[in-house]
């Protein structure tokens, strides 16, 4: 009964959230000790400007799979979850470059920000379509390599540039960017398998 209450979804779905939240305040922490609060102020605002972002891009490409990537199966599946991709990079894309924009115009040293804030942001959509295609198929122990990976590899770079005293702005969404690509490459998309998806597929979902 341990064991199997260990191996269960629920437990796996409470790990994954405390790992990160922990995460998310242990950065937070670092950043706040680490930064001038003037650089601080920077990061927040950078931050909430990736969360806003990356909410409306989810909105539109992780959220509809949610509901409609349950119903899939088989090529129907590889193909949808293909569309997704497709869509992603493509709104990743634009809102890398609309946030990077926006960044340059709103700092005077905006070019340094605006290329970690597009990586950041780029990669974080990524993972998170990741995470949203594995917890659709219910693989949730995919869904905790992934964030376990992202958020290991953000936390031991975020220590290393501390610790060499290059944590700045900058480096410290690069970190971020670095370990979200981690955790898309080490996990699963769900079970699928990319297919070539066709222009009637595309145009349907």
């Amino acid at each position: 009964m341990h064991v199997r209450f260990l191996n269960g979804w629920s437990t796996l779905s409470i790990v994954d959230q405390g790992i990160c939240s922990l995460s998310t305040f242990v950065t937070t922490v670092l950043m706040a000790r680490t930064l001038t609060p003037y650089d601080f102020g920077v990061y927040s605002l950078l931050l909430a400007t990736m969360l806003v972002v990356n909410g409306f891009s989810n909105a539109l490409v992780s959220d509809p799979v949610k509901v409609f990537g349950v119903h899939e199966s088989g090529d129907t599946l590889n193909e949808y979850f293909a569309c997704q991709v497709i869509y992603r990079f493509i709104l990743g894309l634009f809102a890398a470059t609309a946030g990077s924009i926006a960044v340059c115009i709103a700092q005077d040293t905006g070019f340094h920000y605006a290329l970690a804030f597009a990586n950041c942001v780029f990669a974080i959509q990524f993972q998170e379509l990741v995470r949203v295609f594995n917890a659709t198929r219910f693989r949730w122990r995919w869904v905790l390599a992934s964030d376990v990976t992202n958020h290991v590899t953000r936390l031991l770079l975020l220590l290393l540039l501390a610790n060499e005293h290059l944590l700045k702005v900058e480096t410290g969404l690069y970190a971020i960017a670095v370990g979200g690509a981690a955790g898309s490459f080490v996990s699963t998309l769900g079970g699928a398998s990319i297919a070539r998806p066709s222009f009637y597929r595309i145009k349907a979902e």
